[in-house]
């Protein structure tokens, strides 16, 4: 069995005449690096949005191990865990960082679970990784775009989520930056063996980040690789 199963999804905003996307199918395998390519308006950030809770779904269901995160049928949510519930880490397009919050603040926001010590010691892992020592009691407006994007990156993967969705996190970053980017990415991921789907339109984040890649074009998915 797949870790990620999505089947026969559908999408629609309201009032919309025409579905953001029907009948799409997924699977991924644990660990694994998806990349979802396609033109722009297609439908692939509402998708990563559907998959994190952002969104509700018209028909289908989407699997994440042995749970069912939504499941529709016949127009009726039968299952819909909230976001909080899926524990999924979702990184956009611009970092959104807690602006009156520090750079460790905004990493170790999402581990109220942990006592003192253990969210110390996670954040300290994370800011190692993400090579943020300098900055980690800085707040975002006094950091650079690359250190705003690794905290970000950082602040998704402390929880140590089920799934990691990357909406264009590297869009507005100048080619050195994205470089250094990826080769901190992917450290993470094979570190915390997390399994990602990225949003992207970059031919470098697939050559560096994706095992498999996906198209989302005409509201079908058509798999490439």
């Amino acid at each position: 069995m797949s870790y990620l199963e999505i089947k026969k999804l559908q999408h629609s905003y309201p009032k919309s005449e025409e579905p953001t996307f029907s009948n799409i199918s997924l699977t991924l395998d644990k660990n694994s690096t998806l990349a979802i390519i396609g033109p722009s308006g297609e439908g692939k950030s509402t998708l990563l949005r559907c998959i994190a809770g952002f969104e509700n779904i018209q028909d289908g269901s989407i699997q994440l191990g042995e749970n069912y995160l939504c499941k529709s049928t016949n127009s009726s949510l039968s299952t819909n865990l909230p976001p909080e519930q899926r524990n999924i880490g979702i990184v956009p397009q611009n970092s959104c960082l807690f602006p009156h919050l520090t750079i460790s603040e905004n990493i170790a926001f999402g581990l109220f679970k942990l006592n003192k010590s253990e969210r110390e010691t996670r954040v300290n892992e994370l800011i190692e990784v993400m090579q943020l020592t300098k900055c980690r009691n800085s707040y975002a407006h006094e950091t650079s775009g690359g250190q705003q994007q690794r905290a970000a990156l950082a602040r998704a993967l402390a929880p140590k989520p089920k799934l990691l969705l990357l909406d264009e996190p590297f869009a507005n970053l100048d080619n050195e930056l994205k470089t250094h980017l990826h080769d901190f990415l992917n450290t993470a991921l094979k570190q915390e063996g997390i399994t990602t789907i990225m949003v992207t339109h970059s031919q470098r984040d697939v050559e560096k980040l994706a095992k498999h890649i996906v198209e989302l074009k005409d509201k079908k998915m058509n798999i490439l690789k």
